[in-house]
């Protein structure tokens, strides 16, 4: 179990290029099954997830009773943009090798390898000046080979139950055009809290 951050961005030849970037946040987490052989080496596969979203965002420029951006062909708007969703699945297998610290901690470095895939989701607004109000969902995925680095150090509490952190080296984007503008997608888990059953 943990946290993940993000970040998004927008870029396009108008003067809204930029103005929506930010941080977006959200939570991770994962279950595996592994088997270790007497050599300490540990194999098996799991289920990852991690999700992030961001806030309502308008323009870092705008100003309080004013309008922010001016269209030749229809005039005065304020434009806004909230990352719904920017979620990950990853279905892996995996191997690394169990590293004794002392009798009541390891550390076990481990590759993971499989299918990841990504989904955004995310909403924008205009609001004219001299015109209805505009407002539109936007729904995209992509899929494809996934690979990531876990790092977790496990303590013993009793013979059946361990516990410990571990750093993972997980990262997703996505890039979505629409033909006049791109739309930048950024997640990464970084520290989680490891639990570990014994069966």
């Amino acid at each position: 179990l943990g946290s993940a951050s993000g970040a998004f961005s927008y870029t396009d030849s108008t003067s809204l290029s930029g103005d929506f970037d930010h941080d977006l946040s959200g939570g991770a987490f994962s279950v595996s099954y592994i088997k270790t052989n007497e050599n300490n080496l540990f194999y098996g596969g799991g289920l990852s997830s991690y999700s992030v979203s961001g806030p309502r965002t308008g323009s870092k420029d705008a100003v309080s009773g004013f309008w922010t951006y001016y269209s030749s062909t229809y005039g005065y708007f304020d434009a806004y943009l909230t990352v719904k969703s920017f979620s990950t699945s990853f279905l892996f297998g995996l191997i690394g090798y169990d590293v004794g610290i002392s009798d009541k901690a390891s550390f076990q470095p481990n590759l993971r390898i499989g299918s990841k895939s990504v989904n955004a989701q995310w909403t924008t607004e205009i609001k004219w000046r001299s015109y209805a109000n505009e407002s539109y969902a936007w729904d995209e995925s992509s899929s494809g080979f996934g690979l990531e680095i876990d790092l977790p150090i496990m303590f013993k509490y009793s013979e059946s139950f361990r516990y410990g952190f571990n750093l993972c080296l997980c990262r997703s984007n996505l890039e979505v055009s629409d033909g006049t503008g791109e739309y930048d997608f950024t997640s990464v888990n970084i520290l989680n809290l490891s639990f570990d059953f014994k069966l």
